[in-house]
């Protein structure tokens, strides 16, 4: 992975429209397959598995709980994630 220092963000970055998210709502692009609340845990436990994702996220504002994520932190986890198809290919939960 490659150092937070080196990566854009911003919306040409972004890989998802960029905008304000709720937390399950980008859940469930990432884990389409399964239903808000499982989607949201799955999520959750990613950010909190990648100490960098996780730092990075709470440097610009984000804590575990919030139900809103800003375009800017929508950003950061499709910097780290990948565009939500992709990672359903690669990881197909």
């Amino acid at each position: 992975m490659e150092k937070a220092s080196n990566r854009q963000y911003g919306p040409e970055r972004a890989m998802l429209e960029f905008r304000a998210y709720t937390f399950k709502e980008l859940a469930g692009t990432y884990f389409p397959k399964h239903d808000p609340r499982q989607a949201s845990r799955n999520l959750n436990n990613l950010i909190k598995s990648d100490s960098e994702l996780h730092n990075v996220l709470r440097s610009h504002g984000w804590k575990p709980g919030r139900r809103l994520l800003t375009p800017l932190q929508v950003s950061v986890i499709g910097q780290y994630l990948g565009r939500p198809e992709e990672f359903f290919e690669i990881f197909g939960q």
